[in-house]
């Protein structure tokens, strides 16, 4: 079985959090979120992943597994705690 992850964020470092997802034969990267539109469908294109500029739709998403939170420091802990409490792991 694969975990299927998600990325919170489409900064630098989310690409190379998605390189080492995609490098892992037991995880599948499905989905990324930003806020902003045309960060989020750009890196989305990048990937051929679904793209969210809403955080709760892509937690009601019962196909992701896990978050990576590549975000700025101080949204990770509201960020996690949001998606753990939809079953996610973090």
């Amino acid at each position: 079985m694969k975990i299927k992850f998600a990325i919170i964020g489409s900064g630098n470092t989310a690409h190379r959090h998605a390189k080492a997802i995609l490098s892992l034969k037991n995880a599948e990267l499905i989905a990324v979120f930003s806020r902003t539109k045309e960060r989020s469908e750009s890196f989305a294109q990048t990937y051929n992943i679904k793209s969210y500029t809403d955080y709760n739709e892509l937690l009601k998403n019962k196909d992701i597994n896990a978050v990576d939170i590549v975000t700025v420091n101080n949204l990770h802990s509201e960020l996690g705690i949001l998606a753990a409490k939809s079953g996610k792991h973090v």
